[in-house]
């Protein structure tokens, strides 16, 4: 009968369903690594790192700056979006121009900059890496709806990693290098989630760079960002 619908899954099974897909995503990619080594390629990938109890502790603030990226994100998004004007091409051409010969970190889509960023980091100041974040997301949007051609997964990933870098080193100082890849997945994670509110979708493309040993962290802080900024969204 065409007019039969399937039952919708409630909230438990819908759970169970995400948890049997993410243990046998993440057991599939674990396999798929040690028999052909570590990382996905096209990508860079991150080390396996040793997480610490402060690392844990600061999982909050993380996921706070996430969302506070992610809703930047949107509203950058919408206010984009609304623009209006036929030479918006030439327009998003001059600022891309402009800023890229200014600061080259924002350009192109992140891949090569996120492999250099992971090297030479530390010569960078803390606020510049989190300035870069919220640069790249600003301009990620305005090159995108003023008709540009490209897209905003590596871009944004890209930008979480700045972020999460950036905290590390503000918060850690010298001794951020072991805590700078746990706060760019912890950012960047919950900055996917704000975005496409789809945690297991969020984990799943992050298999692309990080360790899956903190994976089950990953999921956690895509969840919260998904969340948090669907009620920021809802309250403005």
């Amino acid at each position: 009968d065409p007019d039969m619908q399937l039952a919708e899954p409630g909230r438990g099974s819908k759970i169970f369903i995400y948890g049997i897909a993410l243990a046998a995503g993440t057991g599939s990619y674990a396999g798929l690594s040690a028999l052909l080594g570590g990382g996905m390629s096209g990508f860079p990938s991150f080390d396996t790192v040793a997480v610490q109890r402060i690392d844990y502790v600061m999982m909050l603030v993380y996921m706070l700056c996430g969302c506070v990226l992610a809703y930047f994100y949107e509203t950058t998004h919408t206010v984009t979006r609304v623009i209006p004007g036929v030479a918006k091409e030439i327009l998003a051409g001059i600022c891309l121009g402009v800023i890229g010969m200014l600061i080259p970190a924002v350009m192109f889509s992140g891949e090569e900059q996120m492999g250099v960023l992971m090297k030479e980091y530390a010569g960078y100041m803390a606020i510049v890496l989190i300035g870069v974040a919220f640069l790249k997301v600003l301009l990620t949007n305005l090159c995108i709806q003023f008709g540009l051609k490209g897209g905003h997964f590596f871009p944004v990933i890209f930008a979480g990693v700045c972020l999460g870098y950036g905290l590390a080193m503000l918060f850690f100082g010298q001794q951020g290098d072991s805590h700078v890849v746990f706060a760019a997945a912890i950012v960047t994670s919950t900055l996917l989630g704000g975005i496409m509110k789809k945690p297991l979708a969020v984990t799943m493309l992050l298999f692309l760079c990080f360790p899956v040993k903190i994976f089950i962290w990953i999921f956690i802080a895509a969840a919260v960002g998904s969340k948090c900024v669907k009620k920021m969204g809802k309250e403005v």
